[in-house]
């Protein structure tokens, strides 16, 4: 019996086995993504509500506004408001 310590510990990614399962994983992660942003944009609640398409679909517009671009997010949403009305 082969103990772990005689191996790397970066094979046991590099088995067909476990690449696939990692494949299946992000696969899942993906299609859970899609899912929920067709959920956001077509039946959704709010969806009667004008605003960014990409806004209302994930959070990564508000994530470049306050990651990439810090402290804009709240400028950002009063031009939005301007824009689209206080609805």
């Amino acid at each position: 019996m082969e103990h772990l310590t005689n191996k790397h510990y970066s094979d046991i990614f590099r088995t067909p086995k476990m690449l696939s399962f990692i494949l299946f994983g992000v696969s899942l992660l993906v299609g859970y993504g899609l899912v929920l942003a067709v959920y956001r944009l077509l039946f959704h609640p709010l969806v009667k509500f004008p605003g960014p398409k990409l806004s209302a679909a994930s959070y990564w517009y508000e994530f470049y506004y306050e990651i990439i671009q810090p402290g804009t997010w709240l400028w950002k949403i009063e031009k939005l408001h301007e824009q689209y009305g206080m609805s």
